[in-house]
């Protein structure tokens, strides 16, 4: 499905920039290797279909569709007639150093910031465990207030029993006062009657 006149013109493109890797035959897929630098090099895969190898990765996938559409798929997926698919994908591997240093940036910074939001989520959790620990305290003080409260107004019942008590005590206690000194009259004057009896 790859010979028309514009598969043969990206395919010439691609050995022009880069070099064949594999030409997978099973699968209908060829592979070009491009080399930017020592550190830079990428793998553009070319085929009738979407990648279902596993064997070989690619970073840049051109499907051509069977209605003559090309499907580029990198960071972006783009869809291209015939006539547009040559240029753009020049624009696209002459600019690709360039996209690359600028990702590479982004990641860079993403990386950093990842390392900051799980050093902050590390801190976090430290913090919910202190706060934890802070209500279990907060919770048997407020235990022990409510506790004390109570035993406050229980006390507080207490002295008022006790008041009442010691005012009964003493009332009782000139009763009995006053019982008893009637008693001793009533003594008296027994003692007196037995006294007049006995004479």
């Amino acid at each position: 499905m790859l010979n028309n006149v514009k598969d043969q013109a990206i395919k010439r493109y691609l050995s022009k920039i880069g070099t064949l890797e594999r030409n997978s035959k099973l699968y209908r897929s060829r592979y070009y290797k491009v080399e930017y630098s020592k550190d830079l090099e990428i793998i553009i895969r070319f085929s009738d279909h979407f990648n279902s190898e596993t064997k070989t990765k690619s970073d840049i996938n051109i499907v051509k569709t069977t209605n003559n559409l090309y499907i580029i798929k990198s960071v972006f997926t783009i869809t291209l007639r015939e006539d547009e698919i040559l240029p753009y994908l020049k624009s696209l591997l002459l600019l690709f150093p360039e996209i690359y240093s600028t990702c590479k940036s982004y990641q860079q910074v993403a990386d950093i910031a990842e390392k900051e939001v799980m050093k902050a989520n590390t801190e976090t959790a430290k913090v919910v465990r202190q706060l934890d620990t802070y209500k279990e305290e907060f919770n048997e003080v407020h235990i022990a207030w409510s506790e004390n409260k109570q035993l406050k107004g229980e006390n507080k019942n207490l002295k008022e029993t006790i008041s009442i008590q010691k005012k009964q005590y003493a009332e009782q206690k000139v009763i009995l006062k006053e019982l008893q000194s009637k008693c001793n009259a009533i003594q008296n004057k027994l003692n007196n009657i037995k006294n007049l009896i006995n004479k």
